[in-house]
């Protein structure tokens, strides 16, 4: 999960439209992980250090870290805590980090500010940076896993938009997303929206 610069205006749309992403991308990113076979839980992923299973980990940690802010608690360093998921289903621990998001952040949590440890941050764009990065990483994992493009049509072109209204230097934070990969403007919207994350379009894991 990464941390947004606080106080800065960006064009992030409406808190409604945020939460519509917010949940699209949850539920991409669970029906893309339930349909993780065992035999490739320890494939290859765009993120070059990350196999699936580790990916996995790495949102699920993400996710419940951001579910626990609107509680009061004071978090951690986001992402610094992944858990071990050898020998665990992946598909069940994703869904009750997923489920956890859903009810702790509503139209009200999206339209608040949190005090965090690098400043005071709004609800809209820590919704903004969790839903893009959901939504990143479920292309990781289908891609990674043989499973079909996701997502399309709407969620692809809204995560895009939100994307593009990030802040730059918080987006491209070491650890974080790879500089733009270029594409062709009139390519499919996710293919445009991975490559802005730093992703080759075409990557695909190497057979074997």
């Amino acid at each position: 999960m990464v941390e947004p610069t606080s106080d800065r205006a960006v064009n992030l749309g409406t808190s409604a439209e945020l939460l519509d992403l917010l949940l699209g991308g949850l539920d991409l990113a669970e029906a893309v992980v339930f349909s993780v076979s065992a035999d490739r839980r320890q494939a290859r992923t765009p993120c070059p250090e990350l196999d699936v299973e580790q990916l996995v980990a790495h949102v699920v940690a993400g996710m419940r870290w951001f579910a626990g802010l609107p509680t009061g608690r004071q978090p951690g360093p986001p992402g610094s805590d992944d858990p071990a998921l050898t020998g665990l289903p992946l598909g069940p621990t994703f869904g009750e980090a997923a489920r956890a998001v859903r009810r702790s952040w509503t139209a009200t949590e999206v339209d608040g500010r949190f005090a965090m440890p690098w400043g005071d941050s709004s609800g809209q764009e820590m919704a903004a940076f969790m839903a893009v990065e959901v939504i990143g990483h479920a292309w990781d994992v289908a891609v990674a896993t043989g499973q079909p493009q996701y997502p399309v049509g709407e969620l692809a072109e809204a995560a895009l938009v939100v994307a593009h209204s990030l802040d730059e230097q918080t987006l491209r934070s070491p650890g974080m997303m790879a500089d733009p990969v270029v594409v062709d403007s009139a390519a499919p919207a996710f293919d445009r929206f991975a490559g802005f994350l730093g992703r080759d379009p075409r990557w695909r894991p190497l057979p074997g």
